[in-house]
């Protein structure tokens, strides 16, 4: 059962990772993160393009075959239908990720309420949780990662990007769990990350924004 979008018009550019809601640009997540932890500097400029490549279509790939499982879900055998068509659409260097992560889907159920690759914004930030569903009146977060390492910097930032969906999710309403899950998609296993959401880690978030608009913008900005 899927979940009733948020109705606010909002455009999202691939191309550019932009978003835009009545003309007026959103900053993504992923750019506020990056510019908090990094300032102006590329932390990617000395990693080869064919391995950023290779990192972009691997997460690519799984997230689409997360997409294509909620979006049939209701298809008796829907992992087994994806696992044997997968090989059909996406490059096989990734069809072990894409299957692990299948495996691990499996516990959510017909009945579950959920809300797959949704554009959310609140203030002056717009975000994509890769999935949110419903249970016990309470919704849970989950991001899909592929990273090549889960280093102390990597899971340090994929945290706070979880932190960020979790502050647009409860501007919006949402009736949060305190407990969220990263899913690290590896090539032999998925390793599931616990992130229990704490006044420190909102605080953090809190503070990358306020860099951001202070740094961007030249003053503060209220809602």
């Amino acid at each position: 059962m899927q979940l009733n979008n948020q109705n606010n018009n909002l455009i999202f550019k691939k191309d550019t990772h932009q978003y835009f809601l009545n003309n007026q640009e959103k900053i993504s997540v992923s750019k506020i993160i990056q510019y908090y932890l990094y300032s102006n500097k590329n932390p990617y400029e000395n990693v080869p393009f064919d391995r950023l490549e290779n990192a972009r279509l691997r997460g690519e790939t799984v997230h689409k075959v997360a997409e294509l499982y909620f979006k049939n879900i209701n298809i008796n055998n829907i992992k087994d239908k994806l696992i044997n068509n997968i090989k059909y659409l996406f490059n096989e260097n990734y069809l072990q990720y894409c299957e692990n992560l299948l495996n691990n889907l499996q516990e959510f159920k017909v009945n579950t309420k959920y809300i797959c690759e949704q554009v959310f914004t609140y203030d002056i930030v717009a975000g994509t949780p890769d999935l949110i569903y419903e249970e016990n009146n309470l919704y849970t977060i989950i991001d899909f990662k592929t990273l090549s390492n889960m280093y102390k910097e990597n899971k340090e930032k994929s945290i706070l990007q979880l932190i960020a969906y979790y502050w647009i999710l409860k501007n919006n309403g949402f009736n949060l769990s305190n407990i969220h899950y990263i899913y690290w998609i590896q090539k032999d296993k998925v390793e599931k990350i616990l992130v229990e959401i704490t006044d420190e880690l909102l605080h953090e978030w809190e503070m990358a924004i306020a860099l951001w608009k202070e740094d961007k913008y030249g003053k503060w900005i209220n809602n």
